[in-house]
């Protein structure tokens, strides 16, 4: 495809090679959960778009490049491209298909990305008359050996420039000439663009913050993009800076009488109502047999993505130790212990990947328990905390009786992991 359109280019009488410097370029993309889109796991890309998908739009989208980012590179031939040219004497490129970069957030947690080029594109300067189709492979619109064309290709009719778009392999691309090239012909490579593709790890298994790296890479002959031996570059480095921000959602919503929990007596492995309990009580009357424990749950609603870790501090008075706070008599000031376990909702899973199920909790925050992760984004899923007094400490309670036995615990959802 050939588009003619008019662009005013204005060009020097001679090419003059710019000092070297290093150039760079940012990279960035940015997660936050979807409330409309809760099955959501990948970055949205906020790189802004530049090169040719930004100049021809509606031409990429038709040929399935649907992005284009901006190289802050140019590159000007140093002598005339004669005919049949060694691949190095003319217009050649050649860049990292494929790299790694791990970047870090403000946690030291680390992610590791795959960036790869998927399309190199580009202008060249030309002379009015120049011979479009004195190419190995014909025009520019059609990619020498090693890349692949993507149809893409643009030039105003008073033939000034001539720009291109080829699919990027990883083998050096070399377009031959069947002329001798010399004066304002070929002399220079510049709006030069890639479309990439930013392989990443899944948001939700990351924790949140910005997370950074760099890709540097040498520009010139020999080196990580390499124009071959005639095309100077402007600069002797790119530093490719990669920016991944990652906001995640912790959201709990106590339930109606969630922060004001009675105990009653009950059998293990149950949760009893207070109609239940009632008849509890009177079964101990008449046995005289201390019920196996009494317990109190705490519901909430929980949406949430990524990571979070939950513990509990004791209000009154200090823990008893690291998964009991101490309750305390009303009528002697004794004080038994209560402990507390946690199950959330199925979209959260702990550590070794197991559905969070009555998951004790612990008097203070440690990133080697309770560390939570969310596999798929949930609001307002159901989860609960239930309090437990095991049966010798029942036995000791109803030493008192009648008494009234009370205390605080405090819950923390924490996403702050570190």
């Amino acid at each position: 495809m050939i588009i003619r359109l008019l662009k005013v280019v204005l060009l020097g009488g001679s090419v003059i090679a710019a000092p070297l410097y290093g150039a760079s370029m940012d990279i960035t993309a940015g997660f936050a959960p979807d409330f409309s889109n809760p099955s959501n796991n990948e970055f949205k890309n906020t790189t802004p778009l530049g090169g040719f998908c930004k100049d021809w739009s509606s031409y990429c989208k038709q040929q399935g490049v649907d992005f284009s980012i901006s190289l802050p590179l140019t590159a000007n031939r140093s002598y005339a491209i004669p005919a049949d040219n060694a691949p190095r004497d003319g217009v050649y490129f050649k860049l990292p298909k494929s790299s790694q970069v791990t970047v870090v957030n403000e946690n030291n947690e680390t992610a590791l990305l795959t960036f790869d080029i998927e399309v190199f594109s580009g202008t060249y300067g030309r002379s009015y008359n120049s011979n479009e189709k004195g190419w190995v492979r014909g025009a520019w619109l059609y990619a020498p050996t090693g890349c692949g064309s993507t149809g893409l290709a643009a030039a105003p009719t008073n033939g000034a420039w001539y720009s291109f778009a080829w699919r990027y392999t990883g083998t050096p691309c070399a377009k031959i000439s069947r002329l001798n090239r010399d004066g304002q012909d070929v002399h220079s490579i510049w709006d030069q663009s890639i479309a990439y593709t930013l392989k990443t790890p899944a948001p939700l298994s990351m924790g949140s913050g910005i997370y950074k790296g760099q890709l540097r890479w040498l520009v010139g002959p020999g080196g990580d993009i390499d124009y071959g031996d005639n095309f100077i570059p402007n600069a002797s480095e790119l530093i490719i800076n990669f920016t991944l921000t990652v906001n995640h959602e912790l959201k709990v919503t106590p339930l109606t009488g969630a922060t004001d929990v009675t105990l009653y007596p009950c059998y293990r492995g149950t949760h009893c109502t207070k109609d239940e309990a009632e008849k509890n009580w009177e079964r101990w009357m008449v046995t005289n047999v201390t019920p196996q424990k009494m317990s109190g749950r705490s519901e909430f609603n929980l949406s949430s993505s990524g990571s979070f870790t939950v513990y509990m501090q004791c209000g009154s008075g200090a823990a008893l130790d690291a998964n009991r706070c101490p309750m305390t008599s009303g009528k002697s000031g004794t004080s038994v212990p209560v402990k507390a376990t946690i199950t959330l909702p199925e979209n959260i899973a702990d550590s070794a990947g197991q559905r969070v199920t009555d998951s004790p909790l612990f008097t203070e925050k440690n990133n080697a328990r309770n560390r939570f992760q969310t596999h798929t984004f949930g609001t307002d899923k159901k989860g609960w905390v239930d309090f437990v007094i095991e049966q010798k400490d029942v036995k000791e309670m109803l030493k008192t009786r009648p008494d009234s036995w009370s205390g605080t615990v405090t819950l923390l959802f924490d996403p702050n992991l570190y």
